[in-house]
């Protein structure tokens, strides 16, 4: 088994039917419904375990085959859109299942691998369409503090009561967890298993983003008068980029220069979005080009007071 492929493949599954996972259940909020997994549904925390972290292929898993079948029940679909408000999200199921597996493993030689196994599902999971790596698992590490990330926090408690049973979970075989927690297969700059393109790549399966590293060049754009560009590279931004007479814009960072962007490196939905905020305000190129000739001014005035 490709330990790396299944570690992705398990990945991508928590984040697109986390909300499969549990059953709905009708509670005041999502802390009540937390304490009610956590306290009355070890089996599923138990088969929760095995999911992430046993030898097995994922596609081989009981609650895998569940996940499948209860996608296309109607009832349950009725169920679950009923009690929107107590969907658990991905973070949270990690977070439920770390929990359970601290209290469930006291005296397990492993569990130091399963923790540092399950830290890389939340190091991938806390991973956003920005310049910033995040090196954190379940707890917020300093440096990840010190970028000012928006990180979820989650709900984590650590730390086992002594009068928890020990009761060794139903993960008979090591080799997944011995291979993603070896941090001789980590990245030095990441201390993740996955690479950033690789952690990017399972982020943008669910959010419709521009890749915050997709770079366009400065070049002349007839359109808006622009005989000086300075033919450097810059990062796309969405919220920067506009529509006229067919074509997307957005203004260099670096000189100011109106640039035509190529619209292959665009979604047909991001595409659609600029679109529509351009129709919903009649003065957005003007805003634009009065903020590009502010800009060109105060770069002037700068230059000469040198």
């Amino acid at each position: 088994m490709d330990y790396k492929k299944e570690l992705i493949k398990r990945v991508i599954f928590i984040m697109e039917n986390s909300m499969y996972l549990i059953e709905p259940q009708n509670t005041l909020n999502l802390l009540n419904l937390y304490l009610e997994l956590e306290k009355n549904n070890k089996d599923l925390l138990q088969d929760l375990e095995v999911l992430l972290l046993s030898d097995d292929d994922i596609s081989n898993n009981n609650l895998y085959q569940e996940v499948k079948k209860r996608k296309n029940n109607e009832e349950y679909l009725l169920k679950l859109k009923e009690n929107k408000n107590n969907i658990i999200d991905p973070f949270t199921l990690l977070s439920l299942v770390r929990k359970y597996v601290i209290r469930e493993n006291i005296g397990n030689k492993e569990i130091l691998k399963k923790i540092d196994t399950l830290d890389e599902y939340f190091r991938i999971i806390r991973y956003k369409n920005n310049k910033y790596t995040y090196i954190s698992g379940a707890n917020l590490e300093p440096n990840d503090i010190k970028n000012h990330i928006e990180i979820k926090s989650g709900v984590i408690r650590n730390g086992v009561k002594k009068e928890d049973k020990i009761n060794y979970s139903k993960i008979y075989h090591y080799d997944f967890i011995n291979y993603i927690s070896n941090i001789d297969n980590h990245h030095k700059d990441n201390l993740s298993i996955l690479t950033e393109e690789e952690k990017q790549k399972i982020y943008l399966l669910f959010h419709d983003e521009i890749p915050w590293n997709t770079k366009e060049v400065c070049t002349k754009s007839n359109l808006f008068f622009s005989e000086n560009y300075c033919n450097q590279e810059f990062y796309l931004n969405e919220d920067d980029i506009f529509y006229y007479h067919d074509n997307y814009y957005m203004m260099c960072p670096n000189c100011y220069n109106i640039v035509i962007v190529d619209s292959n490196k665009l979604s047909n939905s991001i595409k659609q979005k600029i679109r529509k905020r351009n129709n919903q305000d009649s003065y957005y190129l003007r805003n634009v080009l009065y903020k590009r000739e502010y800009l060109i001014n105060e770069k002037k005035k700068i230059l000469m007071k040198k």
